[in-house]
C-alpha cells in the first residue's frame, strides 16, 4: 500500500467543502490496520469515507488520511425468517434493500438517496421521512465490529462493550473504523407503491 502517491482533492457532497488528503482503497479490514500503524509513525489523522453523501465536511481530514470504505461491501449474511442483516460498512442502502425487498423486508430507516453505505449511515446516524416513528439508523442496529485506532478489532452491542457501541453511533468515525454491520430490518407487505399524482398549475 503506497500511501504517499494517493494525494488527491477531496469536497463534500454539497460541494462546499473541500480538502486534500491522501484516499485510500480499503478492501478488507487488514487494511485500515495497516493505515492506522502508518499514520502513528507519520503523526496523521485518519478518516473514513463511504458515498461521500455527507453534506458536511467530516469525511474530509484535510492533509491526513481518508479511508475509502467503498470496496468494503459484501453482504455476508442475511436472515429472511428473522430479518437480520450483517454486512460490510460499504455496503449502500441500494444494495440492501435490493437484497432484502424479495423477501418482505425493508431497511427501517433511508435516507433521500440510495447511494449512502452502512458506515456513513451509522457514523452520522441518519435518520429519514419516517424520523418520528423508526428513530434514526443506529437503534436498528444490533451489533458492529470496529478496528480501533489501536489495531484492536472489537464486538459491540448494546450487552457487550456498550459504552463503545453508544459511542460510536454518531461517533462521525472518531472512535474507530466499521468493519461490519448487523441490523434489524422491517417487514412489508409488498415493494410496489401506488402513486396518484396530482398536477398543478406554476
Amino acid at each position: 500500500m503506497n500511501i504517499t502517491k494517493s494525494f488527491t482533492q477531496l469536497e463534500n457532497f454539497g460541494h462546499s467543502h473541500s480538502a486534500p488528503a491522501y484516499f485510500i482503497q480499503i478492501n478488507i479490514p487488514e487494511e485500515i490496520t495497516e493505515v492506522f500503524d502508518y499514520a502513528k509513525k507519520a503523526g496523521l489523522k485518519v478518516t473514513a469515507r463511504g458515498a461521500g453523501r455527507s453534506y458536511n465536511d467530516a469525511a474530509l481530514a484535510g492533509g491526513g488520511i481518508v479511508l475509502d470504505m467503498r470496496g468494503m461491501n459484501a453482504i455476508t449474511r442475511w436472515d429472511k425468517s428473522t430479518g437480520l442483516v450483517t454486512a460490510q460498512p460499504g455496503t449502500t442502502l441500494e444494495q440492501l434493500w435490493q437484497k432484502v425487498e424479495p423477501d418482505g423486508w425493508w431497511p427501517p430507516v433511508v435516507s433521500g438517496t440510495m447511494k449512502t453505505t452502512l458506515g456513513g449511515c451509522l457514523s452520522a446516524n441518519i435518520h429519514g421521512k419516517n424520523n418520528f416513528k423508526m428513530g434514526t439508523f443506529g437503534e436498528h442496529v444490533v451489533e458492529f465490529t470496529a478496528i480501533l485506532p489501536t489495531g484492536a478489532e472489537v464486538t459491540c452491542s448494546p450487552k457487550k462493550n456498550a459504552d463503545l457501541f453508544y459511542a460510536m453511533i454518531s461517533g462521525l468515525g472518531m472512535l474507530g473504523i466499521f468493519t461490519s454491520v448487523t441490523m434489524q430490518m422491517k417487514r412489508i407487505h409488498s415493494g410496489l407503491l401506488t402513486v396518484d399524482a396530482y398536477p398543478v398549475p406554476n
